[in-house]
């Protein structure tokens, strides 16, 4: 398993004798809880699903701690379900990169009972913490913030929340 993004090149500092590279891919899924706030939704509680592919890129020494290069691309897709007053299922694509953070950009489009479709942009924010339990399969648990701004209106609403996903 391997992940890191922006094509970060340290490799003054990391690589030594036995330089490599390696290429992978990752297919990563599950569930989400949020809180969500903002002009158009009272708090409120949130759940949802994400589906992400990954690609990766290591680039280093096999004796180093770190690989001299590495990143990931991302893309997901998924929806939530918000709960409030006036409930919203939210689907949305993102495509974004890592190093240490998940950053991201997305669009998405709140669905409610008899309104207009809000079109919006958000960004995402989110620090993965993976756990390996295998060979090419892991646990990732990403606490994340997404703030969003509806087109042609402004800010929408803010979104704190975690992500438990499955990687393989």
């Amino acid at each position: 398993m391997r992940f890191g993004a922006l094509g970060v090149s340290m490799a003054t500092v990391l690589v030594g004798a036995n330089a490599h590279a390696e290429g992978d891919s990752h297919f990563v899924v599950g569930p989400s809880v949020s809180y969500v706030v903002g002009p158009s939704v009272d708090r409120s509680a949130g759940i949802g699903i994400d589906l992400t592919y990954a690609l990766t890129h290591s680039k280093g020494c096999s004796q180093c701690l770190f690989p001299a290069e590495f990143y990931v691309f991302w893309a997901s897709a998924g929806a939530r379900y918000v709960f409030s007053d006036r409930p919203m299922t939210v689907p949305y694509v993102e495509l974004g990169t890592w190093f240490l953070l998940n950053l991201g950009l997305g669009y998405s489009v709140v669905v409610r009972r008899d309104e207009d479709l809000p079109h919006h942009l958000h960004l995402f924010v989110g620090l993965p913490i993976p756990l390996p339990l295998g060979r090419k399969t892991f646990m990732l648990f990403e606490p994340y913030y997404r703030p969003a701004l509806q087109l042609g209106q402004g800010f929408g609403f803010h979104e704190l929340g975690g992500l438990v996903k499955l990687g393989f």
